[in-house]
């Protein structure tokens, strides 16, 4: 073996010479490929952490609600029943019990309006969901459960022009079929929008309650937020609703994915693009290889016969080529990886990508990187490009010294 990497080397070495720059050539195709793959698993993955990590934010990983409501709506509402709010004790999983009230209005200010869903929690629930979140203000705690206390999205304040401290209209339909016009006061504004046919806005539970004319009692639902896969929690909780549940409530759980399922349709157009995206990569990965392996293996034909001649097996002469390809596919795939995760971090760190956020939920091009999946893609791309090279170099099987040096 280490005659034949000696050999490949060599072949190496002249830095002028066609097959040399078609390798320089090939060698930049491998790294541009791997640089995009690991740009765009990352775009990917990040899309989908914070969209996820929103979604949570505004409705937990499971929601439980009237089983006639698949939707947040103002036509069904449950009583608050003991045995839901520990329902951690019964089911594995269950990491926190929050009791929601949701209501749609329209929510206005002097220079705009926007349709909205009002949510209401309790402020030990609200405050620690939206901190990370916060912008400016203060969000509503305790004391201030009687006051009219909204807190809004940035695109909300857009919309409506407002700011901390400004006052809000909010109109809504009651159970009795009569508007309800309620004043708020902006306490505080949120970095959360997940949906461009509505907005969000957040209140305590109380206000929410008074707002959607309900009895203390009476909320939408509950929010259930998880430890472990969220699949399976809302499958125990559906059980015990079936089996075990006493209320005369018609409970069932949902998982965000079917609360939001165009968002995860939208998810899925990506994955479908990303999957283009790569084997676009990975084709032009593999057609500039064969290219800078065929037009090496015919500049190198007189050195393979005179190879050939000194007793080489055709084996031997085409591993040489297979380890002058190879270490361009891993000079490629380090560059690539390289590069990638510099824009990766660059972007992470200083957000020099921005996006509209009414348009796609998020105000930057989000990053996570997944290193594992890294690896597999380079081992897999490792592989593609060696079967692809030992496939071409049987070209080699054909080419007698008698035929090359017969002119010599």
């Amino acid at each position: 073996m280490f005659f034949e990497f000696f050999i490949a080397r060599r072949l190496r070495s002249n830095t002028r010479s066609t097959s040399s720059i078609v390798g320089r050539v090939a060698l930049c195709a491998v790294t541009l490929s791997i640089a995009v793959l690991v740009i765009t698993s990352a775009v990917l993955f990040g899309f989908r952490e914070q969209l996820i990590e929103r979604m949570s934010v505004l409705s937990g990983e499971v929601v439980l609600t009237d089983v006639g409501t698949f939707r947040f709506s103002n036509d069904a509402h449950v009583a608050v029943d003991k045995d839901i709010l520990e329902i951690g004790k019964r089911v594995d999983g269950v990491r926190d019990v929050s009791m929601y009230v949701t209501t749609g209005g329209v929510l206005q200010s002097h220079e705009g309006s926007c349709v909205c869903h009002l949510q209401g929690l309790n402020a030990s629930k609200l405050v620690p969901r939206l901190t990370d979140k916060l912008l400016c203000g203060t969000l509503p705690s305790e004391e201030f459960s009687s006051g009219r206390e909204i807190v809004i999205s940035s695109t909300t304040a857009r919309r409506l022009g407002v700011g901390v401290n400004d006052i809000v209209e909010f109109f809504s339909k009651s159970p009795k079929n009569q508007f309800i016009r309620t004043l708020f006061r902006v306490s505080a504004i949120v970095d959360v929008s997940i949906s461009v046919d509505f907005e969000q806005a957040f209140t305590t539970l109380t206000n929410a309650q008074r707002v959607a004319d309900l009895l203390p009692q009476r909320i939408s639902g509950y929010m259930i937020d998880c430890d472990g896969d969220y699949l399976s929690v809302a499958s125990d909780i559906n059980g015990f609703l079936v089996y075990d549940y006493q209320g005369t409530d018609n409970l069932s759980a949902f998982t965000f994915d079917q609360l939001y399922g165009n968002l995860f349709a939208w998810l899925s157009t990506l994955d479908i693009n990303s999957r283009v995206i790569i084997i676009i990569m990975m084709a032009v990965s593999l057609f500039n290889m064969i290219v800078a392996l065929l037009v090496l293996i015919l500049e190198k034909t007189r050195t393979i016969g005179v190879l050939r001649s000194l007793g080489l097996s055709r084996g031997r002469v085409r591993r040489i080529f297979v380890i002058e390809s190879g270490e361009i596919i891993v000079k490629g795939i380090i560059l690539g990886d390289v590069c990638g995760l510099v824009l990766c971090a660059l972007q992470k760190w200083f957000h020099i990508l921005r996006l509209d956020a009414s348009a796609y939920l998020l105000s930057e091009v989000p990053i996570k990187i997944d290193v594992l999946w890294i690896i597999v893609t380079n081992v897999i791309f490792v592989v593609l490009l060696l079967a692809v090279v030992m496939m071409a170099t049987t070209i080699i099987s054909k080419i007698t010294p008698s035929t090359t040096l017969k002119y010599e």
